[in-house]
C-alpha cells in the first residue's frame, strides 16, 4: 500500500548531524531520542498529518518561480558537525535579500475561533 510505504520512511537521527528542526527541539529531547531510537515506534495513522504536509509540500515546489530556490537540501559544516534543512520557499530579490516562505498545514477542526 503506498501510503503505508510513505508514511513508514522516518529519518533516524545521527550523531555530528543536525537538522534546522532538530535544533529547535529541547536537548533533552534529542538525546533521548538517539539513546532509544529503536524503541520508538508510531502508528501510521498518527503521521496521516506528515504525509498530507509534505503533499502539499511537494505541490507547490511544482509551482515555484524560475528564480525561486523549493524544497531543495541545504547542508552546512562546522566544528565537525553537518547541518542541513529543506527551506520550503525562497524568492531571491536579489543577491544578498530574499523572502523566506514556511508553508504549514493543518486540520479544519484546529481552526477555532
Amino acid at each position: 500500500m503506498p501510503y503505508l510505504r510513505a508514511v513508514s520512511q522516518v529519518r533516524v537521527p545521527e550523531r555530528g548531524k543536525i537538522s534546522i528542526t532538530e535544533l529547535l527541539k529541547p536537548a533533552q529531547q534529542r538525546s533521548l531520542e538517539l539513546q532509544y531510537e529503536d524503541e520508538i515506534e508510531e502508528t501510521a495513522d498518527s503521521r496521516i498529518d506528515l504525509f498530507f504536509g509534505l503533499a502539499v509540500h511537494e505541490y507547490l515546489a511544482n509551482f515555484a518561480g524560475p528564480d525561486a530556490l523549493a524544497e531543495e537540501r541545504l547542508t552546512y559544516s562546522i566544528d565537525g558537525w553537518l547541518i542541513h534543512g529543506t527551506p520550503d520557499h525562497v524568492d531571491w530579490l536579489h543577491a544578498s535579500e530574499g523572502v523566506l516562505t514556511d508553508w504549514k498545514t493543518t486540520r479544519v477542526r484546529a481552526l477555532r475561533y
